[in-house]
Formats: structure tokens, C-alpha cells, sequence
């Protein structure tokens, strides 16, 4: 599909069909994925991908009151944002009927400087690496009609989830992408306009 129309219409969908998605499809988007530009050629990312429904039942409690933590700490509460809310709860609660759940890691240990005062700024740099590549992943999702929804929710248990997964110590989670055939239409979503982040030579 065009680039622009892929961009234009790539918004978070919550609501899957309860239907398999195609193993070679999970593979390219993944593919593409590992296209993304990355510090040093250093490719950090690391890509977990679960469809057991056992497993993912697993996730449930933990981003249910993940979900609970977030909303209350939410300070501004319109009728709005208690809609959206309210949307949301129901999805954390159900979570395990995404039909494809892509975690997302990065292994520090792949970064260019891992000692002296550059180190910790190379280590948070390292994410930059990892998100453009969930940014090609969802694109490429899109591209093949997938809705795709980003999460760092289940960053709160990540000790929980990498035992779950079998992954090492040294590994962090950065995300987890659920994928699927979407049960809602794609559509261009609300932002406000350009003017309010774009500046020109100063802010």
C-alpha cells in the first residue's frame, strides 16, 4: 500500500478478530523490523513472539493492574479521557485475546561504549535503536492489513514477564506489540495540528 496512507491511518487498534495470522506474515513484519536504522550497526533488538493462549493468559493480571496503577495517577480525568479510559480497561483486562504477541527487547551488552562517562548515555541510546524498528514492524503490520497496538505496560513486571519467556537476566524489555486482524476500521487518528509542536530555527 502507499507509504503515506500506511503513516496516515497506522493508529492503536484494541479490537481483534479471533482468527490466526499467517506465520510468513509474522516473519516479514519482524523482517522489516531488523531494517531499521540502528547506533553503530550494533542491532540490539530481540523479538519474542507468542500465540500459545496459555502463555498469554499469563500477561492478563499483570497488565490489569499495571493498567489500575496507570489510571490512577491519571490527573486529568475529562468525560473524554474517562471514555478512553474505560475502552482501555476493558482491553488491559483482556489482553490475552490479541492474536499475536510481539515482545520486544534490547541486549545492552551489543552497545559501541561500555565503560567511562559515555557509558550510561550509550546505554540509553540504545533505545533509540529498538523503536524505529517496532515503528517498521507496525508499518509493515499495516501493510499487510494488521492492526497493531504498542505497550510498555508490562514494563512494570519485567522480571515476571522474562522469566515467562525464558529470557536472560542481562536482556531489558523495551515494548510489547500485539498484532492482529483488526475488528475495527482502520482511519486517521484525532492529533492536534501541526502548529502546536512545529518550530522553525528556534522553539
Amino acid at each position: 500500500m502507499d507509504l503515506y496512507e500506511a503513516i496516515y491511518t497506522l493508529r492503536s487498534i484494541r479490537k481483534f478478530k479471533q482468527i490466526p495470522v499467517e506465520r510468513e506474515k509474522i516473519v516479514k513484519i519482524i523482517e522489516c523490523a531488523t531494517k531499521a536504522p540502528n547506533a553503530s550497526f550494533t542491532e540490539p533488538w530481540h523479538f519474542v513472539v507468542v500465540q500459545d493462549e496459555n502463555t498469554k493468559r499469563k500477561f492478563t493480571p499483570m497488565y490489569a493492574e499495571a493498567f489500575r496503577l496507570y489510571q490512577s495517577q491519571r490527573r486529568i480525568l475529562t468525560e473524554e479521557v474517562k471514555k478512553r479510559l474505560e475502552k482501555a480497561r476493558h482491553f488491559a483486562e483482556n489482553i490475552h485475546e490479541i492474536p499475536v504477541m510481539v515482545f520486544v527487547f534490547m541486549d545492552p551488552s551489543t552497545r559501541a561504549v561500555k565503560e567511562g562517562f559515555l557509558n550510561e548515555l550509550t546505554l540509553q541510546s540504545m533505545y533509540g535503536s529498538v523503536f524505529p524498528a517496532i515503528q517498521n514492524l507496525m508499518l509493515a503490520a499495516r501493510g499487510f492489513g494488521l492492526g497493531s497496538v504498542l505497550t510498555t505496560l508490562l514494563n512494570f513486571y519485567e522480571e515476571d514477564v522474562k522469566k515467562i519467556l525464558g529470557v536472560p537476566p542481562s536482556i531489558r524489555l523495551v515494548a510489547m506489540v500485539g498484532v492482529g486482524y483488526p475488528a475495527v476500521k482502520f482511519s486517521e487518528p484525532r492529533r492536534s495540528p501541526l502548529e502546536k509542536f512545529l518550530h522553525w530555527e528556534k522553539w
